[in-house]
């Protein structure tokens, strides 16, 4: 049987699969709150990358409260999901005591994060929602579950795993009993990792749900009133919920680019309907920047009379490159005015120096050298701009002035010292000598049957081996007919899932048209304040709409399962006939071949012509036809329960 969490699940991936209009992304984190501890049920707990402990983190818009450093496994379907909480739990702590062989140790957290946008890109908007799955450990008393009366012998592990399970199952009452009084300012959320972590599922915007599980016999009254009275206290708590929502920065974006891009076609247009040429919008490509440096060399040279005539300015984005400009020049020329300041004071002091004399400041040699030096200074400015480097201000072109230290390579110009002129020239190339590849003859190759072969895996033999397995041999004829038949049951099963899906599609864009039109009608209805009862054959159409998709996705369920099982059986008779065509090609024979081998299950063959299955084999086909017949939905349910009995098999040593 399903319990609470397989079927919630099962519920949330109908409604998924449902809304077609919107793209969904499920992710998933499994955690056990064991000794106050925080411990990670998809993560091996044995490996060294298993965190010491965990940090509870809060997002206010998004995930909310949260733990941070989890395992979050992203999952497309049921079965998936099925599969990371039945695997988690096999992880979980559990122990053996008088009243239950199999307790569990530890609080467990299941947790389900959503994240749906629209798939149209229309809005950029993403709604977040949360699913906790929460187990918890039930309390305990000493003396029932220890192995004396008075609870002072037995195991102290157990021992204090009950005391922490309490302590954690008293603080989640002490914030429920805060939650349901009125005017009550602080909420103990933090004396427990269990209250922490589920401090925006018990107060916060939020729907929720508790399941209280109890031992009617005599003997526990006292845990069963304890159970009820913490029920009915949580019935007090009431919460107001509210869509979270965030903004997708990609999709926000894009959607700015394309308003942007609406606007300089709209204006493009204003100005071709004033008549107003020339005007760009986009930023100045550098032939602009220079076209616009020429006008204002000619706005500066001008006479007050013909300024009004040089400087036009037709729109605001040429008004900034103009200001730009302006600054670039001023700040040139106050650079300009800063070096010519310094040469004058260098020249000054070089005018002082000379005018010492030999007998002030040096000999008439070292006249003539300082004299050398200052014609030097006078041709060659060190503080010069390096070679290369562009002009400043209106000029073009670049400075001719000293080289960088590093301009030269450090092993010398590149390729000087590798290339040895006498060195022979290297061979040409095909291609160099003027070889046309296409002219060159190619290997022959037998031309494939397509219609017999492009399916199958030929396995080393060729096409006209296979044709004569297929067409001379009876048992390849005989496969071959039946693959070729079940392709054409499931070409025929896929074409059915698609008119379904186009019949559901339509279903329910009749579904939205109807709605529609029954809240305008509402509406209209309350504006008149007429009699709301006008409206009752509007709702019984859309009753019948509704219970018509509800028809049809069942059937497309149906159709899509009966695909799978067409796809498993075209999959089992490509098998068959390559190993069967394999054998023929080793020199099997065709009597030897068709007395070993027997053709896997299709339409319209014998009894004796099927695949014999073996006991397992048909227990579990029996099994899934059971399965199917009382309960459809849980079919997901009974695989991911097979593949947890096969782990628990695989690893019962450690478990």
């Amino acid at each position: 049987h399903r319990g609470i969490a397989p079927r919630a699940i099962n519920q949330l991936f109908n409604d998924i699969n449902s809304r077609i209009e919107f793209d969904f992304k499920v992710t998933c984190t499994y955690m056990e709150i064991y000794n106050e501890r925080i411990f990670d049920l998809l993560t091996d707990l044995s490996s060294p990358d298993q965190a010491a402990d965990y940090t509870i983190a809060e997002e206010k818009d998004g995930r909310g409260t949260f733990v941070r450093g989890l395992a979050e496994v992203e999952v497309r379907d049921e079965n998936s999901t099925l599969n990371l909480l039945f695997s988690g739990g096999l992880s979980r702590t559990i122990a053996t005591h008088k009243l239950n062989k199999r307790s569990n140790r530890s609080h467990s957290i299941f947790t389900i994060y959503l994240q749906q946008r629209q798939r149209s890109g229309v809005s950029e908007k993403i709604v977040h929602s949360k699913l906790h799955l929460v187990d918890l450990a039930g309390s305990e008393r000493l003396k029932k579950t220890m192995d004396s009366i008075d609870g002072s012998t037995g195991d102290e592990v157990t021992r204090k795993e009950s005391m922490a399970i309490n302590q954690s199952l008293t603080y989640l009452e002490q914030c429920v009993v805060a939650l349901a009084r009125r005017g009550q300012s602080h909420i103990p959320y933090r004396q427990s990792k269990l209250t922490n972590i589920l401090k925006d599922c018990l107060g916060a915007n939020c729907n929720t749900v508790m399941l209280a599980c109890m031992w009617g016999e005599s003997s526990h009254l006292e845990e069963t009133i304890s159970t009820l009275r913490l029920a009915s206290r949580m019935m007090r708590v009431q919460n107001e919920t509210a869509s979270v929502q965030t903004i997708d920065p990609s999709a926000l974006i894009k959607k700015q680019d394309k308003i942007i891009r609406a606007l300089k076609q709209e204006l493009l247009m204003h100005d071709a309907l004033v008549e107003r040429t020339g005007v760009g919008y986009d930023p100045y490509t550098p032939e602009q920047q220079d076209g616009v440096a020429q006008m204002l060399e000619q706005y500066i040279e001008a006479t007050e009379l013909e300024e009004e005539a040089v400087l036009s300015i037709s729109s605001y984005r040429q008004m900034l490159e103009v200001c730009k400009q302006f600054k670039r020049k001023v700040l040139a020329a106050r650079a300009e005015a800063q070096q010519a300041r310094e040469q004058a004071l260098l020249g000054g002091s070089r005018g002082l120096a000379g005018s010492l004399g030999p007998g002030r400041g040096g000999s008439a040699q070292g006249g003539g050298a300082d004299l050398a030096d200052s014609l030097l200074a006078e041709e060659f400015d060190p503080r010069a701009a390096p070679v290369g480097e562009p002009l400043g201000g209106a000029a073009t072109g670049f400075h001719l002035g000293a080289a960088r230290s590093d301009s030269r390579p450090p092993n010398g110009v590149e390729g000087l010292a590798r290339f040895d002129p006498a060195a022979p020239l290297p061979a040409l190339s095909p291609l160099q000598k003027g070889v046309n590849f296409s002219s060159a003859p190619s290997p022959s190759r037998p031309e494939p049957d397509l219609a017999l072969s492009q399916e199958l895996d030929l396995g080393g033999g060729s096409v006209a081996q296979f044709e004569a397995f297929v067409r001379g041999d009876e048992a390849g004829r005989q496969m071959y007919a039946a693959f070729r038949e079940a392709r054409g049951q499931l070409k025929e099963a896929r074409a059915r899932g698609r008119d379904l899906g186009t019949t559901v599609n339509a279903a329910k864009a009749i579904i939205d048209q109807l709605q529609q039109e029954l809240e305008a009608s509402r509406a209209a209805r309350l504006g008149a304040g007429k009699d709301s009862s006008s409206g009752r054959e509007a709702e019984q159409e859309l009753r019948e709409a509704k219970a018509a998709y509800k028809s049809c996705f069942e059937a497309l369920q149906r159709a899509k399962s009966g695909a799978l099982e067409a796809q498993a059986t075209v999959n089992g008779l490509r098998a068959a006939l390559g190993s069967g065509f394999s054998r023929w090609t080793r020199g099997a024979g065709p009597e030897k071949l068709s007395s070993t081998t027997t053709a896997a299950p299709g339409p319209g063959m014998g009894s004796e012509e099927r695949d014999q299955l073996d006991d397992q084999e048909a227990f579990d086909k029996l099994e899934i036809e059971r399965v199917l017949a009382n309960d459809p939905e849980s079919l997901a349910f009974f695989h991911a329960q097979k593949t947890r009995r096969a782990h628990m098999t695989q690893n019962g040593g450690s478990l």
